[in-house]
């Protein structure tokens, strides 16, 4: 039985606890497979070619949440630490003494306002809190083929 080889290419995504997409990486492996006969065998290779590279691919898929992790610990602490600033900062600011007026509301509906956008600007920072602070998930990493093509001599 002839044999030729032939490129698999993958795309391995790593995802976070919240289904973000947190890292990308192509991974080529080069394969043996039976030598296609025609060109409706080739749906038969690609299923070999799949199965050949299942347990590299699966490896290189946590090398990369791990590696993932790794460069970004300090950019978390880093962003954490600068977030909490910021909403320690909105929270000084809003609590400001105000002496209401009997005639004027004015003054009220601008305290309201700023209320209002203190309160948007803190939930906001805390979403991205949490969006920062959610690991990546080794099992959730994703292979997928992204295509497959002969070697050919030159």
């Amino acid at each position: 039985a002839r044999s030729a080889l032939i490129v698999a290419l993958h795309s391995i995504t790593c995802t976070n606890a919240l289904g973000a997409v947190i890292a990308e990486r192509p991974c080529a492996h080069l394969v043996r497979v039976a030598s296609p006969r025609c060109r409706r065998c080739w749906p038969a290779i690609v299923r070999e070619a799949i199965a050949a590279t299942r347990v590299d691919v699966d490896g290189q898929s946590r090398a990369l949440c791990d590696a993932t992790e790794d460069d970004l610990d300090p950019i978390r602490i880093a962003l954490s630490t600068r977030i909490a600033a910021i909403r320690a900062r909105l929270a000084a600011v809003g609590a400001g003494e105000r002496q209401p007026s009997l005639f004027d509301r004015r003054a009220d509906a601008i305290a309201a306002h700023q209320s209002q956008t203190r309160t948007r600007l803190d939930l906001a920072l805390s979403r991205r809190m949490e969006s920062i602070g959610s690991h990546a998930i080794v099992n959730e990493a994703a292979a997928r083929l992204v295509a497959v093509w002969p070697v050919r001599a030159r």
